[in-house]
Parts: structure tokens; C-alpha cells; sequence
């Protein structure tokens, strides 16, 4: 299934890769049942979209193997691309390979367990995408909490452990002009149960705080 994103030339698209709903975030299993588990995943993505949403001139994409999300995204002007469910960094190039993409489309990966989002933050990331090719956030646990590329097509993706470091080097031994944030909204995903629990200065959207409650509320039962 291709989108239309090429309604405007050099435009920012954004894409939000996830997980069919009954796989996401299958570490959480240990500590919650799979009921909570998907609520959680569907509230994260929701207030992804809320603040992707909100960003001026870009077009937003989310990446799903199939439709379940699609009474959530049919809220906002958002476009679905169905991927064969082969793989983060595949459903990526996936969406690169099948859609037709000018060569001055600048691509911001943004994974759909960032429910700290900010558009402040988002808006810094696309800023700094109009003067450097490659813009990563480093996560908390040396991943990558966002990817900017510039072109869209200018190197893999290389999400996985260790990505952030695996971005940077890559980067650096290309020649790629690169920038990096820290500390951001984005460094802190929620990817295991004690993500839960962690506060910091960047508050959790309002429907993933919801279903926090009601999963702690669970566990202390």
C-alpha cells in the first residue's frame, strides 16, 4: 500500500513505525496481562500522533503490518502504509523502496513508544535536519529515540542495541555532516515495565498517563 507524500516538494515526512498490537512491547508481559499491555501500546501511539499532528508543513506516516490502529488514526490527517511485518529497520526501507519520494524529501523517524513527545523538541529536531544530513536523539539506554535524514535515502537505519552509536559511527566514517541531542523528550521510551515508574522533567501524554494508572492500580492488586 503506497501513500501520497508528495503533495509538496522538500517537505519533512515523519514516520511512526509500529508494532501489530498483539507483539508490541511483549516484555511488558512479564509484569502486566495482554490486555493492558495493548491499551498501553495504542495510548503511546495516540499521543505520538496528538503532538506529530500539531507540526507545521510536514506530512505524517505511521508504519503498522496491518489495520488495527486505523480507528486511531483516522482522528488526525495521517496516512497508513501497511509493511510486510518483516522487521523495524525493514519496514523502513520498505516504505523508502515502494513509495516515490523526491530526492530532497528529509525523513524523521520517530519510534510510537515516545509518549514524551514535545513539539518544542520535534520542531529543534527539524530545524537542525536543514543544516546537518544525519540528527539522531540518543536514548537513555543507548538507543535511538528519533533519526533525521537528510536526504531521505542518504543511510540505513540501524535501529536496534546500541543504534546511537551505531548511527554516529556510521555517520562520521561517511563524511556526513551530524548532530545529536541529549537528555531530550524523546531519550525516554517506554519500553519495559520500570520505564513505568521513571520521572524526569518531561511529562508523559495525557492517554498513556491514563493507562499507567490503571496498570499500576492492576499490579497492586
Amino acid at each position: 500500500m503506497t501513500v501520497s507524500i508528495n503533495k509538496y516538494k522538500s517537505q519533512t515526512v515523519i514516520l511512526i513505525p509500529v508494532k501489530a498490537p498483539n507483539i508490541a512491547k511483549s516484555r511488558m508481559l512479564k509484569s502486566i496481562n495482554r490486555s493492558l499491555t495493548q491499551k498501553l501500546v495504542e495510548a503511546m501511539l495516540e499521543d505520538v500522533l496528538n503532538i506529530a499532528s500539531k507540526i507545521d508543513s510536514v506530512k505524517v506516516v505511521v508504519i503498522a503490518p496491518d489495520h488495527a490502529y486505523q480507528k486511531i488514526i483516522s482522528d488526525y490527517d495521517i496516512d497508513l502504509f501497511i509493511d510486510s511485518g518483516s522487521g523495524y529497520n525493514e519496514c523502513i526501507n520498505e516504505f523508502i523502496t515502494k513509495n516515490i519520494l523526491d530526492n530532497r524529501t528529509k525523513l524523521l523517524i520517530i519510534p510510537a513508544d515516545q509518549p514524551r513527545i514535545s513539539v518544542i523538541e520535534i520542531n529543534k529536531i527539524i530545524a537542525m535536519m536543514n543544516k546537518k544530513q544525519v540528527v539522531q536523539v540518543i536514548a537513555e539506554d543507548g538507543g535511538t529515540g528519533a533519526l533525521g535524514l537528510n536526504p531521505f535515502d542518504i543511510m540505513p537505519t540501524l535501529f536496534g542495541e546500541h543504534s546511537s552509536q551505531l548511527h554516529r559511527e556510521y555517520s562520521k566514517k561517511n563524511g556526513f555532516s551530524f548532530y545529536e541531542f541529549a537528555n531530550s523528550s524523546l531519550s525516554y521510551d517506554i519500553d519495559q515495565f520500570d520505564d513505568l515508574e521513571l520521572e524526569n522533567k518531561h511529562p508523559i501524554g495525557k492517554k498513556t498517563k491514563l493507562v499507567i494508572d490503571e496498570i499500576m492500580h492492576y499490579n497492586k492488586d
